[in-house]
This record gives C-alpha cells, structure tokens and sequence, in this order.
C-alpha cells in the first residue's frame, strides 16, 4: 500500500472470498488497471496481473496530491450495484492526525483484525504506523474469542483495539476479562448495546471505552464518545458524541433545513473526512453529497448519511436509527435491496423481498422471502452465493405462494411470517447423546435448532461472530478448551458431536453440564 502512494496510484482492496464476477465487476468500477495477489503455499510473495481493460483511472483527474484518491473501498448499493467509494489522502490524515478519540503515538501497539476491505483497517493500519507506533496482525482464520484474543493481546503486548459492535456483545457476554490488557478499546460499526458497556465497565477497570460512529464516505468515524465511568445505570443508549477534529455535522429535516434544538432529524457529515465521490456514478454522488447552507449564507460540501438522529442537552448525539431499509449486521452496512435485486432477476423467481429480521437469539438477520417452486430454492441459494460477499447472503430463505400486499401495492412486510421456529429450543433439561448437547448450543446461538445436522453453521444461518460464540457454549457444554479452530475444522452439529464424543466430553446418558445460556444478561 506504501509503494502504491509512492508511486501515485490507490489501492483497491477486496476480500478474496468475495465471488469472482464481483470481484471483477469491483475492479472495473474503481479503475483498476492492475492486480496484486499474494500467492498461497508457494513462498512467492506477489503477482502481478496487468491487462484489465478498465476506465481512466480516478487519480488522473486530481491535481492537489491531499485530493487524490488513496483507496477505493466498496459498499452495498440498493440497485444491485456496489458503490465505489473513492476517499483522498486529507482524508485519512484527518483521521488519524492530531486527534483526541485515541493518543496515537510511538507507545501504541493496535490490534489489526478487521479485513482490509472494511474502513476499520484503515485505522487500525495507518493509526499506529503513520504515528510511529505498531500494528499487530491478528491470524486471518482464527475466530477472535475469549482465549485465542486474550493470549494474543497479552503475547503482543497490544494495548489499543477497535471492535465491532457485534464482537464486543460477544466477548461480553463470553469473558470480558480477556479484554484487559488493553487500555483502549474503540466499539462501532453498529449500535452499542448499554447493557453490554455496564459490564464491561465493571470489568475492566483499567480500559478506557470509546464508541466510535461514521460511514466509509467519511473515512470510518465521524463522531466520538468516550463512555465515562459514571455512565448512568438506567441509560437506554449509547451516545455517538461529537464531531471529531476536522470533521463537523448538521441535523436537517428532508428539505436541509436544520432542526430545532432537542428535535430529531439527519445528519449531515462535512470537513475534511469527506470522499470524493461514488466513481463511475455521478448521479448517487450527486443524491448523497451535497451543497448545506450556512447561516452567513455561504455553502459547505456535505454527506447525507440517512442516519437519523437527536442532540441531546449536553451536546452530544444520540443515533436513533435509519431513514431507509439498510441495515448494519456485524459492522457492514447492508443495503437489503442489494440482495433482493439479485435474487429477482432470476428467472425462477416470479416474486422476492430481503428484509431485516431479529432472530430469537436477538440478532439481526437477512430474511429473503421469495415466489418460486420449492425444487429451485437451492439453485437460487448457489446464484446469490456465487453472485454476493457473504456478508450479503441471506441467512434464512421462506418460500411463500404469494407475497403479502399493502392496499397500495407494496410488499406489506410486517405480515410476512417469521423463519424461525415459534418454539425455539426444545423444551427439555435431559439430553441422551453428545448430538443432543452440540444441537442445544446451535440453538441457543441461532435461535432455533438447525434442520439438518449435517450442515455447517454458515448454511444454516450463522455468521462469523455466531462461530465465536459457538465455540464459547460448546467449551462450556463440553467441560474442556477447544482450539479455535474447532467450529471450522468440524463444521457441522454432527461432526462436532462425533469429535468431542471421540474426546470423552459427554456420558451416554445423563449430561453433567448443562450449558448456560449466553443470551440471558439478567
């Protein structure tokens, strides 16, 4: 990434697990006119493929070198189509340059867990080294749970971290203790659960808790809050804070108009963090960044985030949710559009809807509803999964005769029936085989117990935050340390219960452990 800035051009990066067509479809967006590969297993450490047929590249058109375009970074778009976000240099220098959310500095040492195609690495990144600190490279396919992080933060020597939202619940609600190494700990991506920042206060007495907010259009935060000690008992939310440096916000009605004190509105991102554009779609960049009216008359460059939020009467903000459907699951921001455009254009599928659901485990999942015979479902399930990154796949599909419909011809999504089962886990305390006790963890993390055994736990609905907290019940259902790597080394319910069988976890008869159910915070 270094020598790219050297040499002048950006960076794009994309997850290699994402389908190839999109991949090349990504490529050509940003103007990529090149390729960089690591090569796997044969000690070659790059490759180069050059060749892409591709338009102007975007830093052609810069002049200043604060506004040329240091990287490319993709998010979901409601027409089907990723939208390319193209961020400059200023922008990642405001980001990480004098600010107050972090002591930036020689004496830091950042955990980098985050994937290179999500902005958090650009903090995580460009944080310590451009402030002359060090980054710590968490091991790409080990989940980041309670003992694995806990032994690396200590091993490292890592005192500064950035979480999603989504992780943070998670390692709350396993063993928060194994965050306590680190003296600060930065949580976004989603909202921040009050419930889950009481504890962890409690716990880590020596962690100073940030709740960081912001979109990629305007380089990974755009508002702060340190949580203090004294954060009230009886809080429904998270404040998002203020402005960082270089940045400002505004709260506007629909026609940009600011709101008055105490009411709610959108808010408005400017300053320095802001990007340049959606390449290859002037029409979405013209929609989002717009032209605000100060009230000397004078006009500033602005960002609509959608984001609906308040002022509180100490100056700081509150997020209150979406003006729109996108969502935000385990720090990506998801466009459910995205996702059902690709499903309706396949042949097979007379009519679909993606929505948002919240499952039993209270977690937010993507629900497609969908027209189509019962035998094409899984030819329809392979399309998305070859067509969309993970993150964007629905976890549940219900196949329905018709969609249900408002009097004004829309899809009347509050009738739509729920994909789980009303039940949930079963209602019994006496368990006769290991498969039963690996069966009672998958329920218990994804809220209703999986149809078939024989599954992984990402074809029944789970994701990768759910692995972590998998392997968190099955160490405690089972009595012992598990590596892991175990939920992905075995996959399924029924390998899992095979294996941990094998290891002498469970009797054949009556259980001696039974496993406590992480969802209960009371």
């Amino acid at each position: 990434m270094l020598a790219l800035w050297e040499l002048g051009a950006a960076f794009v990066p994309i997850s290699r697990e994402d389908p190839q067509d999109r991949r090349n479809r990504c490529l050509h967006l940003a103007g990529a006119t090149g390729v960089l590969e690591f090569a796997t297993g044969t000690g070659t450490p790059l490759l180069i493929r050059d060749g892409l047929h591709a338009p102007q590249a975007p830093n052609q058109q810069y002049a200043s070198p604060d506004e040329q375009v240091a990287y490319v970074m993709f998010t979901s778009g409601s027409t089907g189509t990723p939208k390319a976000v193209a961020v400059p240099h200023r922008a990642v220098l405001r980001l990480i340059a004098d600010q107050g959310y972090l002591p930036f500095g020689s004496e830091r040492t950042f955990l980098q867990a985050a994937p290179l195609s999500f902005d958090a690495s650009v903090l995580e990144l460009w944080g310590p080294l451009l402030n002359g600190g060090e980054c710590a490279l968490f091991p790409e396919h080990v989940p980041i749970e309670g003992r694995a992080l806990r032994e690396f933060l200590e091993e490292k020597g890592v005192d500064t971290a950035w979480l999603t939202a989504s992780v943070f619940h998670s390692i709350t609600d396993a063993d928060v203790t194994c965050l306590r190494p680190l003296r600060h700990l930065v949580i976004g991506g989603e909202q921040l659960s009050a419930k889950h920042v009481h504890r962890a206060l409690q716990a880590l007495p020596h962690t100073r808790l940030v709740n960081g907010y912001g979109p990629t259009e305007n380089t990974t935060f755009t508002t702060c809050y340190e949580i203090p000690r004294s954060f009230p008992e009886d809080a429904v939310r998270v404040p998002i804070g203020r402005p960082i440096r270089g940045s400002g916000v505004a709260i506007v009605n629909a026609s940009l108009e600011p709101v008055a004190p105490g009411e709610p509105g959108e808010l408005l991102a400017t300053g320095a963090g802001l990007a340049l554009e959606y390449l290859g779609a002037p029409s979405e960049t013209a929609a989002r960044f717009v032209q605000l009216s100060l009230p000397d008359g004078a006009t500033i460059r602005a960002y609509r985030t959608g984001d609906r939020v308040v002022e509180r009467a100490d100056g700081d903000l509150e997020f209150l949710g979406r003006l729109d459907e996108q969502v935000k699951i385990d720090g990506f921001r998801i466009e459910p559009g995205e996702c059902e455009a690709t499903i309706a254009r396949l042949p097979a599928v007379q009519q679909c809807k993606v929505v948002a659901r919240t499952d039993p485990a209270e977690r937010l999942r993507l629900v497609a509803y969908l027209v189509c015979e019962e035998n094409e479902l899984d030819d329809v399930r392979g399309h998305v999964k070859a067509s969309l990154p993970k993150h964007l796949c629905p976890d549940q599909w219900v196949v329905l005769t018709t969609l249900p419909l408002t009097r004004n011809g829309k899809v009347a999504t509050d009738e739509l029936p729920s994909p789980w089962n009303a039940g949930g886990a079963p209602a019994t305390t006496r368990r006769t085989n290991a498969l039963d006790h690996v069966l009672a963890c998958w329920t218990t993390v994804l809220g209703a117990q999986p149809a078939d055994p024989t599954v992984g736990l990402f074809d029944a609905g789970g994701r990768s935050v759910d692995a972590m907290r998998l392997l968190t019940h099955l160490e405690q259902a089972a009595g012992q340390d598990l590596e892991p790597t175990f939920v992905f080394e075995f996959a399924s319910a029924k390998q899992q219960a095979t294996e941990l069988s094998a290891r002498g976890a469970w009797p054949t008869t009556t259980p001696t452990h039974t496993p406590r159910d992480l969802n209960k915070t009371r």
